[in-house]
């Protein structure tokens, strides 16, 4: 008599249900969401630490530029951008809503080469070099640089006392 040949439906459910919670583990292990997030995190770190140094060094070796750029923030958050089409509507971009709808063209203060690369966060495609993402505000001598649109559930800004 011939035997049968093959699985039966019971050893196929068994075997896809097998392969199925290998690949459950190992997206649950890998958690490409949470990976994804921290790196844009670190990066508009990154960019805001960089703005601060920009700042805190014009203090130091140009303080009449310094002020003045911060004069241009003063009482309101403004968008770090540059060029045309920077000033526009940023309520919706930024989850707090509190920005200017005028932005600080940084092009018309910041000496040439003192900021190569100008830092923009890239976890948001709708910012570029013209709306980087970025914030400035000074207030009460506090001069204040943080993200329109931060990863995580919470801020990335840094605040610095000016005197």
């Amino acid at each position: 008599m011939n035997k049968p040949r093959g699985y039966t439906i019971i050893e196929v459910i068994a075997a896809v249900f097998v392969v199925a919670m290998i690949l459950l583990i190992g997206i649950i292990v890998a958690n490409p969401k949470d990976s994804l997030e921290g790196a844009y995190r670190e990066q508009q770190l990154d960019g805001v630490r960089d703005y601060m140094e920009v700042m805190l060094g014009l203090e130091i070796s140009d303080p009449d530029l310094f002020y003045e750029i911060a004069l241009q923030v003063e009482g309101e958050k403004k968008m770090i951008g540059m060029g045309q089409g920077c000033d526009g509507s940023f309520g919706d971009q930024c989850e707090d809503a509190e920005l200017s709808d005028t932005c600080l063209d940084i092009q018309n203060y910041l000496p040439e080469g003192f900021l190569e690369e100008l830092p923009v966060d890239l976890s948001n495609t709708t910012f570029s070099r013209v709306r980087t993402g970025y914030y400035m505000l000074y207030e009460d001598d506090v001069l204040e640089v943080g993200v329109c649109d931060p990863s995580g559930a919470e801020s990335v800004r840094l605040m610095s006392l000016i005197r």
